[in-house]
């Protein structure tokens, strides 16, 4: 099995815990994973260099699969990999919170328990579910994902790469195959949400990450919050809408969407908002009329539009009716998106 004791001990001198004795495996296991970690006193050709099971894990995620290791002192130890058939079909529990549909990856789930049978307690680590006589990581997937609150209906308990956790959500819609497809780079990073996929019609439900959602569960036991900034997200595809607005709060920001500049302005009345994310191209009147009406009204607030259709001259006549900054939809950029709207924020205050 896993020499917890040599973990401990490279934890320790590589000061990721402050005191070792008293820090649970299922932390530990998630050092396991972290590039070059290793227990090795010297590198070998097939061993020592921290990278093997960082690059599995990796490789396992990009598949939209799951990886599970378990070791039990003495004994051994068992690592279970599940990925769909094919790589862009994959089946997924279809779950509601705050008005959003979310995916989680059927092979992680192994329990959906009524919040009624549910015995949840509060700890110095955080909140606990006891589930089969031990105590697991749980949260509402709201708090998780920094949106606003959900009442919930059901608790889903997963098993993920650094031990099982427990997480509540407002209902649930049941498995369905879904054909995952990745955000793309403008909205991506080390984020929860690993794709979207569609439902029919407009509807787009966002796909969890199991194991990513775990480590937001402890990490929000583990270290107070910073601010949690709110952005209204204008944009006339309710799609677009969902995966941007999923993408963002999964990056840390609270999120309100609009369809319409009516419903834009009405939604700024409505809420305090510290920035804005807006398509360029809208029926009836385009973004950039939203743009210059926000700016009469509430000054300095940060604007950020995103296109996939403009040009030159469009990008220009934005920039000059105040947006703040301009990203076309294919922008390769990583997590471009998040960090953008993080930093007009924060230079703004």
């Amino acid at each position: 099995g896993v020499d917890w004791d040599a973990v401990r001990r490279v934890a320790f001198e590589r000061d990721l815990v402050v005191d070792p004795e008293h820090v649970p495996n299922e932390t530990l296991l998630g050092f396991l994973y972290a590039p070059e970690f290793s227990t090795e006193a010297g590198q070998t050709e097939i061993a020592g260099d921290g990278m093997g099971l960082a690059r599995v894990k990796q490789v396992v995620e990009e598949l939209y699969g799951t990886f599970v290791l378990e070791s039990t002192p003495q004994q051994g130890t068992r690592v279970t990999i599940t990925v769909p058939t094919y790589r862009a079909l994959q089946r997924a529990l279809l779950v509601d919170c705050a008005g959003r549909t979310w995916g989680i990856p059927e092979a992680a789930v192994i329990e959906v328990i009524p919040i009624g049978a549910a015995e949840i307690s509060v700890t110095e680590a955080g909140m606990r579910l006891d589930w089969q006589g031990e105590f697991v990581p749980f949260g509402p997937l709201a708090d998780v994902m920094g949106l606003e609150d959900d009442p919930g209906e059901s608790v889903i308990v997963l098993s993920t790469p650094i031990g099982i956790a427990a997480l509540s959500v407002g209902g649930v819609a049941g498995t369905r195959e879904v054909a995952a497809k990745e955000l793309g780079a403008l909205l991506s990073g080390p984020q929860i949400v690993s794709g979207a996929a569609l439902l029919g019609g407009d509807d787009v439900v966002l796909l969890i990450d199991a194991g990513r959602l775990a480590e937001r569960l402890r990490d929000l036991a583990d270290r107070p919050r910073g601010p949690v900034y709110k952005v209204l997200i204008v944009d006339d595809s309710k799609g677009v809408q969902q995966v941007v607005a999923g993408a963002l709060a999964s990056a840390g920001f609270s999120t309100v969407v609009a369809g319409s500049v009516s419903e834009a302005l009405s939604a700024l009345n409505d809420h305090e908002v510290n920035a804005l994310v807006v398509d360029f191209s809208m029926p009836r009147a385009d973004g950039v009329a939203l743009v210059h009406m926000v700016r009469q009204r509430y000054g300095e607030m940060p604007i950020v539009m995103i296109s996939g259709v403009a040009n030159h001259e469009d990008v220009e006549r934005a920039k000059k009716a105040g947006v703040d900054a301009f990203f076309d939809k294919g922008d390769f950029r990583k997590g471009a998106l998040a960090d953008t709207l993080r930093s007009l924020i924060e230079l703004g205050m």
